[in-house]
């Protein structure tokens, strides 16, 4: 049992506490596990940050300021002044839909909100057909700026194990035979994390629901509008400012394991043979890898496991389902080898987990009529293949003073998985336009609901060049030798 008060000058205190227990039920066999309260205070960066430019992207949303807006808090679907139904400004035989989760009221409400923030000069602009109004969904800038935020607590992780300890209780070969297996479950509440460009917008646009200019204007002078700035000329929009939040959640659990043994060889029967074989294996298993990212109702909980996520800053992406780590080896007092054996099964790309995520969120809001419909688009992105790297490693003493070690990394010289190649959706120049238009439209015919039609081509590529490497190794076969004397 454990505990422990901390008292901090920038954020609030903190109490973290644990109580951990084993049982040793006889000579074999023995049971342990335990809780353990964590925090991690903020770091100087997230407290005070100066403000300063970051490639941190647009986000999975376009412009919500544009009536081709595919998010479900923008205008995209609005009904412009002097409009029955909505057309885009700049090609008036296309007629603009509703985001899937979002409202006739709420694409309205979007609208005059980004009316106000313009100023009338650059709203004209902007949705009189020369502006953006007719930018594609996915439009927007990739630099936002950011800053620290002085306001932030403490996150704090709850830790649940429960595992158990084997010692073989039988002679040779196996005496020497152990095992260990450990369920863990860990709960993090209050993750600090730099919030995206989408919730910035959505804390602007789809938060509040306004109805007349007098309301949008109050709006757009709050503080939520102020990260969202427009361009007063145009109409367009400038560098969103991000900051840290206490909004996240993230919950794991799985099962970590090991097994041991090693044996000479005359204990095996080989009573002329010198030296002994030992095997290791140690193993991780994934049950659940969550994350939600915002409060917003657009941002569903997302299950990374199986896939190259999470996307998230600051923790580690590879939710893999499994990872194995195997090493066999023969040794002698003098002379010894050992091969090792990494291996990672198939994975997907992170974004089909989200894709998944959507997919799911919409089931419970047509199963309850709560929340929110997300859009979707189907993936075309390829999965990473199974990864499998071997090592051999070897000693050799000389004499009592000198000693040799030598060995091949990567044997097979096996080369890194690919982690972006994707099918892409090729126009086919021996179809006809109207063809080739008819593919893209039939995309989600028989998808589950909010699938989106993608909106344009793109070429397939083989994702050469691609690749993780913290988990696949992109230095190919090599070797080292070393010598080691003692004076």
């Amino acid at each position: 049992i454990g505990g422990r008060h901390s008292s901090y000058s920038t954020t609030d205190s903190t109490d973290t506490y644990k109580i951990n227990g084993n049982i040793q039920v006889n000579d074999w066999l023995r049971f342990r596990g335990g809780y353990n309260r964590a925090t991690r205070a903020p770091n100087l960066g997230e407290l005070f940050l100066p403000l300063q430019q970051n490639f941190t992207g647009s986000g999975v949303y376009g412009d919500p300021c544009s009536v081709l807006s595919n998010s479900p808090f923008g205008s995209g679907g609005a009904l412009l002044p002097g409009q029955t139904t909505p057309v885009n400004p700049n090609n008036t035989a296309q007629p603009t839909v509703l985001a899937p989760g979002q409202t006739q009221a709420g694409a309205q409400s979007a609208y005059l909100i980004c009316r106000s923030m313009m100023g009338s000069v650059a709203a004209d602009l902007w949705y009189g057909g020369t502006g953006g109004a007719g930018l594609p969904a996915a439009g927007g800038s990739l630099w936002n700026n950011q800053v620290g935020n002085e306001n932030l607590k403490s996150e704090k992780a709850d830790t649940y194990t429960a595992g158990m300890v084997l010692r073989s209780p039988w002679s040779h070969p196996l005496s020497r035979f152990t095992a260990t297996i450990d369920w863990y479950k860990i709960n993090i509440d209050d993750a600090i994390l730099l919030y995206s460009a989408d919730y910035a917008a959505f804390r602007c646009f789809g938060a509040v629901l306004v109805t007349n200019e007098t309301e949008a204007a109050a709006q757009a002078n709050s503080p939520a509008c102020q990260l969202v700035p427009r361009n007063q000329t145009t109409g367009g929009g400038l560098s969103t400012l991000l900051s840290y939040d206490n909004q996240a959640w993230v919950k794991t659990r799985g099962v970590d394991f090991t097994v041991n043994w090693s044996a000479q060889l005359a204990d095996m029967g080989f009573e002329s043979l010198p030296g002994g074989l030992n095997v290791n294996i140690t193993g991780s298993w994934l049950d659940s890898y969550k994350t939600k990212t915002s409060p917003a109702p657009y941002d569903p909980v997302v299950e990374w496991k199986g896939s190259l996520g999470p996307t998230l800053n600051s923790f580690n992406a590879g939710a893999y389902d499994y990872r194995l780590f195997t090493s066999v080896g023969y040794s002698h007092p003098s002379f010894g080898v050992n091969l090792r054996w990494r291996h990672l099964p198939e994975v997907e790309p992170a974004a089909k987990a989200t894709i998944r995520a959507n997919i799911k969120n919409n089931e419970q809001v047509q199963e309850t009529g709560e929340g929110m419909m997300l859009g979707w688009t189907p993936s075309v992105a390829h999965n990473t293949p199974q990864y499998d790297q071997f090592d051999l490693s070897a000693y050799w003493n000389l004499s009592q003073t000198v000693s040799l070690r030598f060995g091949i990394d990567n044997v097979f010289d096996t080369q890194p998985s690919i982690t972006g190649k994707n099918s892409g959706r090729p126009y086919n120049p021996e179809l006809t336009a109207a063809e080739n238009r008819a593919i893209l439209d039939a995309t989600c015919n028989g998808q589950p609901a909010g699938c989106v039609n993608p909106t344009g081509y793109s070429l397939a590529t083989t994702g050469r060049g691609s690749t993780n490497v913290g988990f696949y190794d992109i230095n190919g076969r090599r070797y080292f030798v070393a010598v080691k004397a003692r004076f």
